[in-house]
């Protein structure tokens, strides 16, 4: 494969686009579960940790689902995010505008069951903060304590709506369920 790649400088610094695909749901069609990482990368990085990596992951799982003919009851949604690296623009953008916030909420903030978001790096996935009462990270504890051998600690909670760090902060600032990976 021969790629020809121009860039461009936008100064600006308006145009800044997500990239979201759906695979749609079947009874449950209207409730979504979101998958996200961001497409920009750290400005003195190569991109491919920081985070190309979770960008593959969430397109793979999704080609997963679909060449395995699953028919998920939910629509999952991916979302690879823009400008995450320059505030989580893109991610809280797209969160204020189609979800709101838990004293604003719009229709579909009611419709988010789960966002899990990807901003690791490379490696393995050693645990996962959950945003929410403690019982939902009690939820995925026995899952994940079947990976112990490669080094998964477990799920932590949280109800911290400090909005920064990865772009699952714009889902728990705005009250919405969340899972981000460490």
């Amino acid at each position: 494969m021969e790629l020809e790649i121009i860039n461009h400088i936008y100064p600006m610094g308006k145009t800044s686009y997500n990239a979201i695909a759906e695979i749609p749901g079947s009874d449950k069609g209207d409730e979504v579960v979101m998958l996200g990482a961001h497409l920009d990368s750290w400005q003195s990085a190569t991109g491919a940790t920081d985070n190309a990596i979770g960008c593959a992951v969430m397109m793979e799982a999704a080609r997963l689902i679909q060449i395995a003919g699953l028919e998920p009851r939910r629509t999952i949604r991916v979302a690879l995010w823009s400008g995450e690296e320059e505030g989580i623009l893109g991610s809280q953008t797209y969160v204020k505008e189609h979800f709101g916030t838990a004293e604003d909420p719009k229709p579909q903030w009611f419709k988010l069951d789960a966002y899990f978001n990807m901003d690791g790096g490379t490696g393995r996935i050693r645990g996962m903060r959950v945003f929410g009462p403690p019982e939902t990270a009690a939820v995925l504890r026995p899952v994940l304590a079947q990976f112990v051998d490669f080094g998964v600690v477990g799920a932590s909670a949280n109800n911290n709506r400090f909005l920064g760090g990865t772009d699952s902060a714009s889902f728990s600032n705005a009250g919405l369920p969340g899972i981000g990976t460490s």
